[in-house]
């Protein structure tokens, strides 16, 4: 088959020329001389352009794959190919629609998000590839776009559901705690690690736990209340009440022979080791109440008054009335010393005061003789 019918730019380039045809519009037409060959040619060539604008493939850069002559062989093989194609990412994505959908559901994406992928939706509806023609509705580039939005979604989902687990299970302590229970109680066992594939099933057994730590929580309101007052009593007494009042609150929950739990063990048990805790703090606090009152004393003379590097106050001892009278002896003889030393000193000045008088003289009486 030749080409005909062409213009001389077109004649040109089918002789070899450089020119470019870069729109679908501008290609070459291929007109066979018989008429119902070109009809055929025409059919064909529409079918080509038809599925590289589904494929999302450039008709002009096809056409030009054949050169100056396109065979019918040659032709009938790139629309097999392209066929071949088109019906396999169909496949491929409608295995996606149904996935993407299921995501949709069970995440619930932002409508904005879900609208970018509108398009597959068609896909879903279509019972085959013929009825999709669409500008690269069934191109490769769509598949992967497709199948890494699906996988966004199912990483995202998973993340979801951990951060749901992890709440649940934060849930749970928080009322077992509040509770002063724990995971046997409420017949929970918690299994480390959980594997993703089952984190769905740990949810709902966490589920169970809590609704059961709730029911319990409301009955033991009380009883937790009463002991949470023993460990603020002031004195025995008052602490020997208070443990009264938690044992009757106990009573009063118990069912059988069964032991009330409180933080694990039995509340009896944790109310005698706040007793105890209770008696010895009490004991430790007169015994050091007593050493504060003991004040150690040292009968050295020159220890200073008030705090010393090691901490110690160390205070003088009071002196006794021997020690005073020898005080008081000691004072007189040093104050008859002193009066003596004055007297003297007196005495002496005393017998200065002649002799400064005449010295004072001797000058006079020589001025007179002269």
């Amino acid at each position: 088959m030749t080409l005909t019918g062409l213009s001389g730019l077109e004649r040109s380039s089918a002789r070899g020329s450089t020119s470019v045809e870069d729109e679908d519009d501008e290609v070459r037409e291929v007109v066979p001389p018989d008429q119902n060959e070109s009809h055929e040619m025409k059919k064909a060539l529409d079918k080509l352009r038809s599925l590289c604008g589904v494929l999302g493939i450039s008709y002009s850069a096809k056409i030009s794959e054949f050169g100056t002559v396109v065979e019918r062989s040659r032709l009938n093989d790139a629309m097999d190919f392209l066929i071949t194609t088109r019906d396999h990412n169909f496949d491929e994505l409608r295995k996606i629609s149904k996935e993407m959908i299921a995501e949709w559901r069970l995440s619930r994406p932002p409508f904005k998000r879900m609208s970018q992928f509108s398009w597959i939706l068609y896909i879903r509806d279509a019972d085959s590839a013929d009825e999709l023609s669409g500008k690269d509705l069934l191109s490769t580039d769509s598949v992967h776009k497709a199948r890494k939005e699906v996988i966004a979604l199912k990483k995202e989902r998973d993340e979801m559901v951990e951060r749901r687990y992890t709440a649940k299970r934060q849930k749970l302590r928080n009322l077992l705690k509040y509770s002063h229970l724990v995971n046997n109680d409420v017949h929970f066992s918690p299994r480390e690690p959980v594997e993703k594939m089952q984190l769905k099933s740990e949810i709902q057994n966490i589920k169970q736990a809590i609704n059961k730590a709730k029911s319990l929580a409301s009955e033991r309101t009380h009883l937790v209340l009463r002991v949470e007052l023993v460990r603020k009593a002031k004195s025995l007494e008052d602490l020997e009440v208070l443990i009264s009042n938690a044992k009757s609150a106990a009573r009063v929950l118990q069912m059988g022979d069964e032991a009330v739990p409180y933080d694990g063990k039995c509340v009896d048990s944790v109310l005698s080791t706040y007793r105890e805790r209770f008696i010895s703090a009490a004991i430790k606090k007169d015994t050091k109440k007593a050493r504060s009152k003991v004040v150690p004393t040292n009968k050295a003379k020159n220890l200073p008054h008030g705090r010393t590097r090691k901490g110690t106050l160390y205070l003088r001892e009071e002196a006794t009335d021997e020690e005073t009278s020898e005080e008081s002896r000691e004072e007189a003889a040093d104050e008859e010393t002193a009066e003596e030393s004055r007297e003297e000193a007196a005495a002496e000045e005393t017998r200065e005061e002649p002799a400064d008088e005449s010295a004072r003289a001797e000058p006079a009486g020589e001025n007179a003789r002269d």
